[in-house]
């Protein structure tokens, strides 16, 4: 069936909020991105590096944790510098298909490990110190963050970091990517104000924002 067809059919009301709700959405989408390796050039981009190094340093003071998660790990290049600062990092992703390049790109990494799970669903069994969102939560329904705020506090343990970095958004902010309906704005700031949250860093880039939050 064309694409053209496809389309039209996942965007009529009944079918999109199905897969929307189910995320099914999501995952047939990164699935597709994920096809090639390393999609959005995070090892060539000085951009993309710029930025790692920057969310780096926001989370040096955390200091050493037992435990940290990665939410929408991707291949891990994010998850890799975690494990340097805790005993065991988890990186998950809603893509089997880059699940598995992960797993196969750590294999050596005794401390790392890498699942297939959405965080909305997933029963992990386990609390953390420390979890990273990069570039992931803009990928929930506006509807569904009030309920991913509630999950992702749930999994940190008491004086757990939380650390957010999103691109900004000129759906609801003054600069940033056009395409998207909200961004680092509207994540953030629903976390910062959420009760049980207090802000450890916070800074705005031109195209992104990195955030430090400490659970009380």
């Amino acid at each position: 069936m064309p694409f053209t067809i496809l389309h039209k059919i996942a965007n009529t009301p009944a079918i999109k909020r199905f897969l929307t709700e189910n995320r099914l959405f999501v995952k047939l989408y990164f699935n597709w991105r994920y096809l090639t390796a390393d999609p959005y050039n995070v090892e060539k981009s000085e951009f993309e590096r710029d930025k790692l190094q920057r969310t780096l340093e926001a989370i040096k003071p955390v200091g050493h944790v037992k435990s940290a998660l990665e939410i929408g790990c991707g291949e891990g290049f994010l998850t890799e510098p975690l494990a340097k600062i805790s005993a065991r990092a988890l990186g998950v992703d809603i893509s089997g298909l880059v699940v598995n390049r992960a797993r196969e790109r750590f294999a050596h990494a005794p401390n790392i490990r890498f699942k297939v799970a959405d965080i909305l669903t997933c029963d992990f069994g386990e609390k953390f110190d420390l979890i990273a969102c990069s570039e992931v939560l803009y990928y929930f329904e506006l509807a569904q963050l009030p309920l991913v705020v509630e999950r992702i506090s749930d999994l940190l343990n008491p004086g757990g970091a939380l650390l957010l970095c999103h691109a900004r958004a000129l759906g609801d902010d003054d600069s940033g990517v056009p395409m998207k309906k909200f961004g680092a704005k509207t994540i953030h700031e629903l976390f910062i104000s959420s009760p049980g949250f207090t802000k450890v860093y916070d800074q705005t880039y031109p195209m992104y924002r990195i955030t430090l939050i400490r659970k009380d």
